[in-house]
C-alpha cells in the first residue's frame, strides 16, 4: 500500500514539472518567434540587426520551433545558408536527445 502512495506522489510531482516545462517551452518559443519579427522591423527601420549569436542562443534554450516558424513566416534569415540549415539540425538533435531521455528514464 505504501508503495502505491509513493508512486502516486512521484507521478503527481512529475506532472507538476511537466507543466512548468511546457510553460517554459511556450514562452521561449514565443520569444524566439517575436525576436525574428523584431529583427525584421529593425532592418526595415535601418537599425542594427539582432545578432545571430542571440538567435542561436534562443535555439539552444529550446526555442528552435519558434525561431523556425518566425524565419519562414516573416521570410527573415532564410537566405543565410548557415542559419537555414543549422536551426533545423539543432532542433532535430534536441528532439533526439529528449526522445532518448524519455526512453531511458
Amino acid at each position: 500500500m505504501n508503495l502505491l502512495v509513493s508512486d502516486t506522489i512521484s507521478y503527481i510531482r512529475n506532472i507538476k514539472y511537466l507543466k512548468f516545462f511546457a510553460i517554459y517551452l511556450l514562452f521561449i518559443n514565443f520569444w524566439g518567434y517575436l525576436s525574428i519579427y523584431r529583427n525584421k522591423i529593425r532592418i526595415k527601420k535601418n537599425k542594427e540587426e539582432i545578432k545571430i549569436k542571440k538567435l542561436y542562443f534562443y535555439v539552444l534554450l529550446l526555442g528552435g520551433i519558434g525561431i523556425l516558424l518566425g524565419m519562414y513566416h516573416f521570410r527573415q534569415e532564410i537566405k543565410k545558408w548557415y542559419f537555414t540549415y543549422t536551426v533545423p539540425f539543432l532542433l532535430f538533435l534536441q528532439f533526439i536527445f529528449f526522445g532518448w531521455l524519455y526512453i531511458k528514464f
